[in-house]
């Protein structure tokens, strides 16, 4: 027994105890490739190379052409005017004729043919009562009263007065078988249909007098041509006829002497606020039209006139604007029925000129006009516009090409606000002279905008404003061109910026993330770069989570070689590795992972960029992870 004791002890004494080696292992990441070249920094749009492959700013803007007289769009302020019912002149005669037998006159009876008075001497008043056809009541402003008397008798009234509504007429003396008239202007007075009338008369004889039982007196009272305030009546014949000249402020500050109007409206309005309808007759002789139309009690009516091809001068001149003689006719359609008429009641009347524009126009223009007004801005970009950029003198090129006989100002104001919104700004004014008999006339301009480029604009705006003022004469066919320019040479220095140049999703493989996630112990990130700009740079890999952790390893890029005259002739190749540290490598722990590469642009000094400037840029992380393996030997 103790003998197989021992030879088991012996065995196992002869076995070796496993070995377990430990290995490390490198995991490759890529986090970033990308080659960058100018046109990655700068704003294609406005760069350009000159002949001597030299990267220039470069902008230019040709405006449309523009004909000013297109702008002058013409408006005016609307005419009023109200005609109250006391602006007709009613024209309708209210007649009435009254006999009076001798038998009233005298008080007497006649029982035959005539009869034989004794010389008498009487004094009487007679009443009698009329009723005006078409006339209920009226409050008269003005009329024309006419009245006429026939005396067919023997008698000879000494003296024959008449009084109606506290008017009193007095016809003197009226002599056997004779007639009178008597025509009066009457004012302010209230007539009511049946109206009272008082006969006052003497008759005086000193023989015996001859007295006819056919012998009568005839009265016959007219009013005609009245102004009323206010009544009922039926109207025949009543009218009102009204011509003003009105004065259509427009909204240009303008003297017209002639235009031709390519097109246009007059707008005119009627409102009638009468019981009664009413038939409209318009006349504009100066634009040469008339025309007829009804408008209903309580109604309207717009009329839209053309003006197409009308040709309209100012006939006034103390006053600037259009002055139309316009001539309205209203008359009262309806004959056969009695209308109320109320003091307040009216016909308005209201025009308007819109949309007027022209062929041919020749005036002055009392205040300026402007006919060009534009906006031009630029988002430039330049290198993050970094306000260290500085250039030795830039210029814009304006180019005015035009055909117009009036006096023309243009206007330039431009405005460069930096990333720090500071502000530089440019004022300029240009005279163009009249083409004096030249078809075509040219002029150019330079200025200069050195303050506006060297403000390192992230915006640089320009408005252009084209002015007219004075006397002239403007066709459809007269324009103005402009073209503008600018071109500098990128020569330049500039300050410290930062921009984020890429940003790229970083993808893992699942037996990368459990390495990574079990045994990773050390890492290192890795920049290979060929420069080939006449600058440096400073830049930064940020790694950063979706749950919003991130690291930052900054890194120096070193410029290529740089000629003589300042542009990079030769790139340089860099490779730069960064140790990272227990904290830095966590993040390749947590999900969802971007990297971010941000440049900064150092301070530099002049320097010249060309088309062939490129940046080359390669990235990638390298980790390292402890694995191991078991080994099993057996010692013999």
């Amino acid at each position: 027994m103790k003998k197989l004791f021992f030879l088991g002890v012996f065995f196992l004494a002869c076995l070796e105890k496993p070995k377990l080696p430990e290995w490390d292992t490198e995991i490759t990441i890529p986090l970033l490739k990308k080659d960058f070249t100018i046109f990655s920094f700068l704003d294609s749009h406005y760069f350009t190379f000159n002949s001597d492959s030299i990267f220039n700013f470069f902008y230019q803007n040709s405006f449309d052409t523009f004909f000013p007289i297109t702008k002058i769009n013409f408006s005016s302020d609307r005419v009023n005017n109200t005609y109250y019912f006391n602006y007709f002149e009613i024209c309708d005669t209210f007649s009435k004729e009254i006999i009076i037998n001798i038998e009233e006159i005298l008080g007497v009876t006649i029982p035959d043919s005539f009869i034989i008075l004794p010389p008498i001497n009487l004094q009487k008043e007679l009443e009698k009562v009329i009723n005006l056809d078409n006339f209920h009541y009226g409050l008269i402003e003005r009329s024309f009263f006419a009245l006429n008397i026939e005396n067919h008798s023997l008698i000879n009234f000494r003296y024959f007065k008449i009084n109606i509504s506290n008017f009193n007429f007095n016809l003197g003396i009226l002599e056997p078988n004779s007639q009178k008239e008597l025509s009066e202007i009457i004012e302010n007075i209230f007539l009511s249909s049946p109206i009272n009338l008082l006969l006052v008369y003497e008759i005086s004889t000193d023989e015996s007098l001859l007295v006819r039982k056919r012998d009568y007196l005839k009265l016959i009272f007219k009013f005609t041509n009245i102004k009323l305030i206010e009544g009922e009546l039926k109207f025949k014949n009543s009218v009102l006829n009204y011509t003003s000249t009105h004065y259509f402020n427009p909204s240009i500050d303008f003297d017209l002497n002639y235009g031709e109007i390519k097109e246009g409206f007059l707008d005119l309005d009627f409102i009638n606020q009468f019981s009664f309808p009413l038939l409209i007759s318009l006349k504009i002789g100066e634009i040469n039209y008339e025309n007829n139309f009804d408008i209903n009690p309580y109604g309207n009516k717009r009329i839209a006139i053309s003006l197409e091809g009308k040709i309209i001068k100012q006939n006034s001149i103390d006053k600037k604007g259009f002055l139309l003689p316009i001539e309205i006719n209203a008359q009262i359609k309806d004959t056969e029925n009695f209308f109320n008429i109320r003091k307040e009641d009216y016909l308005s009347f209201s025009g308007l000129l819109r949309d007027l524009k022209f062929k041919k126009i020749d005036g002055a223009f009392l205040s300026p006009f402007y006919f060009l007004n534009k906006k031009d801005s630029l988002i430039l970009d330049l290198l993050g516009n970094p306000k260290g950029i500085k250039f030795e003198k830039v210029e814009m090129f304006l180019d005015f090409i035009y055909d117009i006989e009036v006096p023309i100002k243009f206007f330039l104001t431009g405005k460069s606000v930096n990333r720090n919104k500071e502000v530089s700004s440019l004022y300029k004014e240009i005279e163009l002279p009249s083409r004096n008999g030249q078809p075509i006339q040219r002029i150019n301009e330079k200025i200069d905008i050195t303050n506006l480029i060297n403000n390192g604009p992230k915006v640089l705006e320009f408005n252009y404003l084209g002015r007219i003022i004075g006397k002239g004469e403007l066709e459809e066919k007269d324009f103005i061109l402009v073209n503008a320019s600018v071109e500098i040479p990128l020569k330049f220095s500039f300050s410290k910026d930062t921009f984020i140049a890429y940003e790229k999703e970083i993808y893992l493989k699942e037996s990368e993330k459990e390495k990574i996630n079990k045994n990773l112990v050390g890492g290192e990130l890795v920049v290979e770069v060929i420069n080939h700009f006449p600058i440096g740079f400073d830049g930064s890999i940020v790694i950063k989570s979706e749950r919003g952790d991130s690291v930052v390893l900054p890194f120096v890029l070193q410029s290529g070689i740089v000629s003589k005259k300042g542009y990079c002739e030769k790139e340089k190749e860099s490779e730069i590795v960064l140790e990272m540290n227990e904290r830095e490598l966590e993040i390749f722990k947590k999900e969802g992972l971007k990297t971010i590469l941000k440049i900064y642009l150092p301070e530099s000094d002049t320097v010249l960029l060309r088309p062939n400037d490129f940046l080359s840029f390669n990235t990638y992380a390298i980790l390292k992870v402890k694995t191991k393996e078991i080994v099993k030997s057996i010692k013999k």
